[in-house]
């Protein structure tokens, strides 16, 4: 007979149980899952309790032939701290021996193995008696006394009542990767269903491509064929992700496998793959909500913004009590970066929406019980009524130094947020505003933080948008920081300067929908309507010497257009008129070119068009965004990612010598430029968007702080 295999023998600390041999970690008979490489750290510490273990060996022997950081240990013993409730600062379990490694503190205990069974020497059995033809007669008294016993028990058993074990909160850091940072562009983070895995979109030099990482595994991985890709979302089943690319909405097989593309999607706003095998998303700057089968077809609209509500579009769908309603923002202000409002639709267009909060970025469910939502830099949440699928009770802030809208939470109740880290690096020698020309005169140190900002033609005086204490639309001198206030009522956005710069255009919303108002530059005489559209949202763009306004029009459709209106009419009319979206016109000074930016071909480009007989060009190839005119019209200016391109235009369409990057923008945003060739920049300096915290059963702890949410009434 060969020897019994040693086994290991369980050890305890504190009310921990950890049996080496099952890889089994239990709280008074509560089994805490970890994931495998933490428990190897465990494992190890506890073998050599009250040593130092050095962050070499750790690796070494946990990690064994695999090449890793000492972030991947770091973020093992963060979680295996926050699964046994040690505090780092003053540890009860595991202290950290500056520049040398780990040391496992508390006593450790081993727990005896179980006496071995005694064998006796077998005994020759009695001879066999007659065995009946069957026993089930004498079973069957026996079978229904031992289930009457079994079925007392458990009755007794819960009548007694069981106190249920409440899950403990775990938070973990995720990076974006090295050298990555989190896409920028819309929501770049999801978290499956199950609360078991998260996936996000990061973006580095090489572009932007979506990556994954389970709660088991200490490594992301990326996914392959998402090159580009924005917005990730999980399927109910968690065998496909979601994302948007190249203009459509795809998927792609977590198991491996190619993209496969669902539908035509220009913008990524975000989306909710439902249980009904439908996918609800937002694509379009003016639109509202879209509905595609999650095998592909022709999509539906399920939501239309309103304009005499000041509706502009639909984004962020988030799916609500496993898809019987859906949470969206609407936006309301042009302005980036503004909040909308986030409103509750029952699904599939049962009833009419609630608003959940009157200023929100972004809003997700937590579990049934409560729904989060950013608003700038701070996590609030509220009570939810899932009965009346209504809010109840008031709103309180229970985190604050997220970067919105990337927020993420799955029906686990666990929820995702990427943090604020320092700022991105910028040449802290320039000023907020300055000249892209360092020769230009110095610009004064009072210039205010104005949203939207426009150079006048002459480049003496900026327009913009202050927030404080309310939008309104302000002129400031650039030689003295003199600022003069234009407006006293409703919202605005969208400043524009006359050519001559005697008027300041804009948006204004006062009860309807966005209409156009003009006002003298001085602040003198009354302010006056120039044009509003029943039933659209108008906002100007630019204005050419002959006093040509151009002009977006949104609003019933799910697309955006433009317009012009010429002097002395009283009457616009749409030029550009498609399914696709279409901003920013800038006329040239004569009024002879339009310029803008389209998605038609799935990214944002820019078009030059005539306006004597409507053809067109295409100007970029690889993206282009916001265009304006150099003050002769020879060249046209327009973005690129962070670079400041420019084209010289000829008589007619023709481009000359092609397009040549004219400024490193480093992170700023182009306000207009001097007519002796000096950009006006704003720059920014935002936070470095590559951490995130993730927090698992992040719903028992809102039970905690907040309490349960009110009981509803039976249905």
């Amino acid at each position: 007979m060969l020897p019994p295999t040693a086994r290991v023998p369980a050890v305890t600390f504190g009310p921990f149980e950890f049996d080496p041999g099952r890889r089994l970690l239990r709280r008074e008979e509560t089994e805490i899952p970890l994931p495998p490489r933490v428990l190897g750290v465990l494992e190890l510490l506890l073998a050599r309790a009250g040593d130092v273990v050095s962050r070499p060996e750790i690796i070494d022997a946990v990690w064994k032939e695999a090449f890793v950081t000492d972030t991947s240990l770091a973020e093992a013993v963060s979680f295996l701290r926050q699964a046994l409730g040690d505090d780092p600062q003053s540890p009860t379990y595991i202290q950290t021996v500056h520049r040398r490694g780990y040391r496992f503190v508390a006593p450790v205990g081993e727990i005896p193995p179980p006496p071995r069974a005694v064998v006796e020497t077998p005994v020759a059995p009695a001879p066999p008696e007659t065995v009946k033809p069957s026993i089930l007669n004498e079973l069957l008294p026996w079978s229904a006394a031992t289930l009457a016993v079994i079925l007392a028990i458990s009755a007794l058993w819960y009548s007694q009542g069981v106190e249920p074990v409440t899950p403990q909160v775990v938070r973990l850091t995720l990076d974006a990767g090295r050298g990555l940072r989190f896409d920028a562009r819309a929501p770049a983070i999801a978290i499956s269903p199950s609360a078991t895995k998260v996936a996000w979109s990061a973006c580095g030099d090489a572009g932007c491509q979506l990556y994954i990482r389970a709660f088991d595994q200490l490594d992301a991985r990326p996914i392959a064929d998402t090159d580009g890709a924005a917005a990730p979302f999980f399927s109910p089943d968690e065998r496909w992700l979601g994302f948007f690319a190249s203009g459509k909405l795809k998927k792609v097989a977590l198991a491996g496998g190619a993209s496969r593309i669902i539908a035509d999607a220009s913008q990524p706003f975000g989306a909710a793959w439902l249980r009904d095998g439908r996918i609800v998303y937002a694509a379009s700057v003016a639109g509202g909500l879209m509905r595609v089968s999650q095998e592909g077809g022709d999509p539906e609209p399920l939501t239309v913004p309103s304009p005499a509500g000041g509706e502009i579009r639909h984004v962020f769908p988030a799916s609500v009590q496993d898809g019987d309603a859906l949470l969206f923002t609407i936006v309301t202000s042009p302005l980036v970066g503004a909040p909308g409002r986030l409103v509750l639709l029952p699904y599939p267009g049962r009833g009419s929406w609630r608003t959940v909060a009157e200023t929100a970025d972004i809003g997700v469910p937590i579990g049934h019980e409560y729904i989060a939502f950013a608003r700038g830099g701070d996590v609030h949440v509220v009570a939810f009524d899932r009965v009346r699928q209504a809010p109840s009770g008031p709103e309180q802030t229970v985190a604050t130094g997220i970067v919105s809208p990337h927020i993420a939470s799955s029906a686990a109740g666990a929820f995702v947020a990427v943090t604020a880290g320092p700022a991105l690096p910028v040449d802290t020698a320039l000023p907020r505003w300055s000249w892209s020309d360092q020769r230009a005169a110095k610009l004064p140190d009072s210039l205010e933080d104005l949203r939207d900002a426009r150079l006048s033609p002459d480049g003496s005086r900026m327009a913009g948008v202050g927030l404080d204490p309310r939008p309104d639309i302000w002129s400031m001198d650039l030689e003295r920081g003199t600022k003069t206030r234009l407006t006293y009522r409703g919202l605005t956005a969208a400043p524009v300067w006359s050519a001559d710069g005697g008027e300041v255009f804009y948006a204004m919303r006062h009860g309807e929908s966005y209409g156009i108002w003009a006002r003298a530059a001085s602040a003198t005489g009354d302010d006056r309507r120039v044009f509003a559209a029943s039933g659209h949202n108008v906002f100007p763009a630019s204005v050419s010497r002959d006093a040509t306004l151009a002009f977006v029009m949104t609003g019933g459709s799910t697309r955006s257009g433009i317009g012009l209106l010429r002097a002395g009419q009283s009457s616009p009319a749409l030029v550009i008129d498609s399914r696709f979206d279409e901003l920013a016109p800038a006329l040239s000074p004569d009024g002879s070119l339009l310029a803008y930016q389209t998605d038609e071909s799935g990214v944002w480009e820019i078009v030059l068009a005539t306006l004597s007989d409507g053809r067109r060009s295409a100007v970029s190839s690889g993206g282009g965004v916001r265009p304006f005119w150099s003050a002769d019209g020879s060249t046209l200016y327009f973005e690129q990612n962070d670079d400041l391109m420019a084209v010289s235009i000829a008589a007619g369409l023709q481009v000359v010598g092609g397009i040549k990057p004219f400024l490193d923008l480093n992170g700023a945003r182009p306000a207009g430029i001097h007519p002796g060739g000096s950009v006006l920049l704003r720059r920014t300096a935002g936070p470095a968007a590559s951490s995130a915290v993730v927090t698992l059963e992040w719903i028992t702890e809102l039970r905690a702080k907040l309490g349960p949410p009110t009981a509803a009434s039976p249905r």
